[in-house]
């Protein structure tokens, strides 16, 4: 299931949802103050390099044809 970023437009709070769908979205309350008044927020995403770490074995970076 797809983690979501949220905005209070209330408190200010950011935080995170686990929903199945994001028609669950109209769902969310701030766990902070309780208000639906929240935002969807554009969300990065991490990933994993072949041989990350310290040292030259690494494959990320624009040495080994990754994006610049």
């Amino acid at each position: 299931m797809p983690i979501y970023e949220f905005h209070c437009t209330r408190c200010q709070e950011r935080f995170e949802e686990i929903l199945r769908s994001l028609e669950q979205a109209d769902e969310v309350v701030c766990p902070e103050c309780g208000s639906q008044e929240v935002d969807r927020l554009q969300s990065g995403f991490a990933t994993r390099c072949a041989g990350s770490g310290p040292g030259p074995q690494s494959s990320c970076g624009p040495s080994s044809g990754g994006f610049t």
